[in-house]
């Protein structure tokens, strides 16, 4: 019975892919042709008509992109409705005039299709190589960071500029003490496979060094996570839980009291992002346009200067807050999703990597990791996973 399952679900699938091999180039042509009948007809009005016919032919390839390129259902969802966005803020516009708008929405297609890209070439023996690359590069990290906490930092001497941060601060090759403490929190899990435990205990002390909460707090998440998931008394789970919350609040509240409580920064630029979001619920007010919109709120907000946030230092609220609803609500149900597929597969590899992935998580609560480089670490990361817990791998 079994087996007559398996088959005829592979002759529905080789069927589906058949239909859509045939069917996908007409519907191409067809979207193209509807496309440019809704500029010629005047329904996407536009002062420059050669430009709109430009853009429409550019965002009739990024929907076929979405449609067939793009495997994931929830990406498609997310580029799809990117796209709605990025189209509505043009449609009526010059283009000049909305190029964060345009910057942020291409730099999510490069994401997505170099996503794609990634994790239909990699392959079950590309993925050892993958992380213990990353871990190289964090313990080259690591090491240099150790340098600056004992004041030897060669090169931001050497150019003269701002030696004072090397006495008080670890910056990393990063140039930014939180951006450095988070990659190092985010690569943690990595070092618990075998052969790279050894490295954990200096990554602590390093993470404790940086004084950067949000990093500390996603170690601290991360650890208590693959607790959880790897050892089999329940008693030690708790009490290695317990232990790991009390070191994680004593060090809060004794060494960062100005963060560890609800008054910290991070609170009052989410009172940023609540007002915004209050404001415009379901398109949002723009891709790339966080720190503009935040200009019209902060003046009334204690604490912060009318000229605008750069970043909502939380990504959830952030994307939220510029893509609406709908995009909040596609970003939670794939991680839903991808933790139900982490439950149904849970081999170690899947266990450390669903770590990272929950310190990524955490991290991102105060932090604007997929705003910078970090973004394509959390990419290798991702795809390490969803390898992992994927049937069709």
């Amino acid at each position: 019975m079994l087996n007559f399952i398996t088959t005829l679900k592979n002759k529905l699938r080789c069927t589906v892919e058949i239909i859509r091999g045939r069917v996908q180039p007409f519907g191409a042509v067809l979207l193209l042709f509807l496309g440019m009948l809704a500029v010629s007809f005047g329904a996407l009005p536009h002062k420059e008509f050669f430009w709109m016919r430009c853009w429409v032919s550019e965002w009739v390839i990024i929907a076929l992109v979405a449609f067939i390129f793009i495997k994931d259902w929830w990406f498609k969802a997310f580029l799809l409705w990117c796209l709605y966005l990025s189209a509505g803020f043009i449609v009526g516009r010059d283009p000049s005039m909305n190029i964060g708008s345009f910057i942020t929405f291409h730099y999510i297609l490069l994401f997505l299709v170099f996503y794609q890209i990634v994790y239909d070439r990699v392959k079950k023996v590309h993925i050892n190589f993958i992380l213990n690359s990353i871990c190289v590069v964090v313990l080259l990290q690591l090491i240099y960071m150790y340098f600056q906490a004992f004041g030897i930092d060669p090169f931001l001497k050497s150019n003269g500029s701002h030696p004072e941060y090397v006495k008080y601060w670890v910056q990393g090759f990063w140039g930014h003490t939180t951006l450095s403490s988070a990659f190092l929190a985010i690569t943690l899990p990595l070092f618990f496979r075998r052969k790279w435990w050894l490295f954990i205990l200096p990554i602590l002390i390093m993470l404790f060094l940086t004084q950067s909460l949000g990093s500390i707090a996603a170690a601290m998440v991360s650890i208590i996570f693959y607790f959880f998931f790897v050892i089999k008394n329940r008693m030690v789970k708790v009490w290695l839980s317990i232990v790991v919350v009390t070191i994680a609040c004593l060090y809060g509240s004794i060494f960062e009291p100005h963060n560890f409580n609800l008054n910290n920064n991070r609170i009052t630029y989410l009172k940023t992002s609540i007002s915004l979001f209050l404001k415009h619920p379901v398109i949002g007010y723009g891709l790339g346009e966080y720190k503009i919109a935040s200009m019209a709120v902060n003046k009334n907000i204690k604490g912060l200067s009318s000229s605008g946030l750069q970043h909502a230092h939380n990504e959830l609220a952030e994307i939220t807050t510029e893509a609406g609803v709908p995009a909040g609500l596609i970003i939670i149900g794939f991680l839903i999703t991808l933790f139900i597929q982490f439950i149904r597969r849970r081999t170690y590899l899947a266990v450390v990597m669903m770590s990272a992935i929950v310190a990524i998580l955490v991290n991102s609560c105060s932090t604007f990791l997929f705003h910078t480089p970090l973004a394509w670490f959390v990419l290798f990361i991702l795809v390490v996973l969803k390898k992992e817990v994927s049937y069709d791998n």
